[in-house]
């Protein structure tokens, strides 16, 4: 008995506006736990390096100690070395339970969404300068594999020529979704160059 396809992760649609392609983040679970429990103890972390920052500030100012101020500067910096390694982990966690990319087509632009909850990120590309639109296999390096900067516009599965620069969308899908997507938006609004 053959084995059943795959269905895709996304979904398309036709809407006032033109074509709509929708594609929910790729759940994986252990991932969500991983930085769920990273992340409390950063709020842990974070709030205790707080409290004794503010320790240090309120004895430097009733001792006028110039030795607790750089002490507090000290700890300043350890927080906000703290706020930034926490921001990005706080952007992948949500990615992974409520992240989807959106991508409208229409005769004139292309945008692409990156939405969480209600916060959306959008890149739009003029239809009349993308060249070029195709399913191809990123580069693999070292940050590749590290999921938390997976997020950058020089990952996914589906890439495309703007001017002089490749920028690329489609994040967790196999190639064959890919070339599903791109058949999809070529079919309706993008003409390939041939030659």
């Amino acid at each position: 008995m053959p084995i059943n396809p795959p269905t895709p992760r996304h979904s398309s649609s036709q809407t006032d506006e033109g074509l709509q392609i929708i594609l929910p983040s790729k759940k994986n679970y252990l991932l969500i736990l991983w930085y769920g429990l990273w992340l409390i103890m950063w709020v842990f972390m974070t709030g205790t390096v707080t409290f004794f920052l503010a320790f240090f500030i309120l004895l430097a100012i009733k001792e006028s100690n110039s030795g607790m101020w750089i002490f507090a500067m000290f700890i300043t910096f350890m927080l906000l070395f703290l706020l930034g390694i926490g921001l990005p982990a706080i952007y992948a966690f949500f990615w992974q339970l409520a992240g989807k990319e959106i991508i409208s087509v229409n005769s004139a632009v292309m945008s692409i969404t990156n939405q969480i909850f209600g916060w959306k990120k959008v890149y739009e590309y003029g239809i009349m300068d993308i060249k070029d639109l195709r399913a191809s296999i990123p580069q693999k390096d070292l940050f590749a594999r590290v999921k938390i900067l997976q997020f950058s516009k020089q990952n996914g599965m589906i890439s495309f020529d703007y001017g002089a620069k490749t920028f690329r969308f489609g994040l967790d899908i196999d190639e064959a979704e890919a070339k599903q997507i791109v058949s999809e938006i070529q079919g309706r609004f993008i003409k390939q160059k041939t030659g």
